[in-house]
């Protein structure tokens, strides 16, 4: 199984589903094609307990996600939220969380250095 340039998730899901196919007896071919239908998915259900937050724009944030629901059927674009938090916007989706800083010119010296990341997130397997 060639996972050299696998992203994380893809390589998890193979090794997962090799390890599910060597315990239960069954080929990972016929694994893949099992689904789990659901005619909703309750988001809350999918957050951790233990999550809170201090400022009240991100205690609206997470309350919008707790009482969301998303029909499998549709989920791009399901869920959009909008935030200005000390002067970054960031956009709440499904797909994860996006930050962008204000359009200009930054330069790197001495004191700064210019650093951008990617973080990988949980996200919504129907």
């Amino acid at each position: 199984m060639d996972l050299y340039s696998a992203s994380e998730p893809k390589l998890a899901r193979k090794l997962f589903l090799k390890e599910l196919s060597e315990e239960s007896g069954k080929p990972v071919w016929e694994l893949e094609k099992y689904r789990t239908y659901r005619d909703r998915i309750l988001i809350n259900d999918c957050l951790l307990s233990s999550i809170s937050f201090t400022t009240p724009t991100f205690q609206n944030t997470h309350q919008l996600y707790k009482n969301l629901i998303v029909n499998p059927e549709f989920i791009k674009g399901a869920f959009n939220h909008e935030i200005k938090y000390k002067g970054m916007d960031i956009t709440f989706a499904l797909g994860g969380i996006h930050g962008s800083r204000p359009a200009k010119v930054y330069e790197a010296n001495d004191e700064y250095i210019i650093m951008s990341s990617d973080v990988n997130t949980c996200v919504l397997i129907p």
